[in-house]
């Protein structure tokens, strides 16, 4: 079938069974289709990464431009309740990869995949059974290099909220791009805690946006079982030190290493805070 004037079309790719030269064709191929062209990254996972690519016809011969209406995203993502998978705006626009001019440079130039020219049907089992492990995060490592901002031509909406949505966008993209970094650096180096440069980098991305779930729930599970666990926690409490979650594992932790005293100095405050104290909580130096 074809889209309708003004139709949109959005292919979900498993990026995770894609090698970067595979992910070109596809790539090509679509934006032979597509003058106006997105994409977002769908899961905050190097080992299991997936891709949404967006295409949009506007047809009728008119030049429009695909938008996003904020208000009206903003009610949807609000009544899907706890069930949703995006947070809020921030979350859905923070994960932005490639407009379509950066898509352009990635792909190249090239052979396309078509009915009667099927490359992907061979080269897709080839690489799987070429690459193995590394087919895991091998394209999302060749194209995150290439990521751009959100561009601010697609948000619709009142010039106040577009201002607000942007600057928090821009922080949340920034936490993104230092979680994704620190995940690949982990998956490449074939281990299931994260090496000491990629820690620092979960670090900051909490540092940046601590809403951004993703890397506080790294982090706290990683000071779980890391010889690291002081610094993990004195770096997130400096940043957030009125965040009840993150002073409920650090008592946690305490507790179960019979450290006691502070155990109890930490219970107080989390206490406080449960309590709505309003009293000054000084981060611990």
């Amino acid at each position: 079938g074809k889209l309708t004037p003004g139709g949109l079309f959005v292919q979900w790719l498993p990026l995770y069974q894609f090698a970067p030269d595979d992910l070109r064709l596809v790539l090509r191929t679509f934006l032979a289709a597509f003058d106006q062209a997105h994409s977002f990254l769908g899961l905050y996972n190097a080992k299991n990464p997936i891709l949404a690519l967006v295409g949009y016809h506007p047809g009728d011969g008119k030049r429009r431009t695909l938008g996003v209406d904020l208000r009206r995203l903003q009610r949807e993502l609000n009544s899907a309740g706890r069930r949703r998978y995006v947070q809020d705006l921030r979350d859905l626009l923070g994960s932005y990869m490639l407009d379509r001019g950066a898509l352009l440079r990635f792909a190249g130039k090239g052979e396309l995949n078509t009915d009667l020219d099927p490359r992907l049907t061979f080269s897709a089992p080839r690489a799987a059974y070429e690459k193995r492990d590394r087919l895991a995060w091998s394209s999302l490592a060749a194209l995150w290099p290439h990521r751009v901002p959100c561009p601010p031509s697609l948000l619709e909406g009142p010039a106040g909220l577009r201002a607000k949505v942007q600057a928090g966008v821009k922080l949340w993209a920034e936490a993104v791009d230092l979680y994704v970094r620190a995940d690949l650096q982990r998956v490449e180096a074939g281990t299931v805690m994260f090496p000491p440069g990629a820690l620092q980098k979960l670090l900051r991305a909490y540092e940046r946006e601590p809403e951004f779930l993703p890397a506080r729930g790294r982090l706290l599970s990683l000071a779980a079982r890391s010889p690291d666990a002081e610094t993990i926690f004195r770096s997130m409490l400096t940043r957030t030190p009125r965040s009840i979650r993150v002073r409920e594992v650090y008592w946690g932790y305490l507790a179960l290493h019979r450290r006691f005293d502070e155990a109890r100095r930490v219970k107080a405050e989390l206490d406080a805070l449960k309590a709505g104290g309003r009293r000054s909580l000084t981060p611990k130096q």
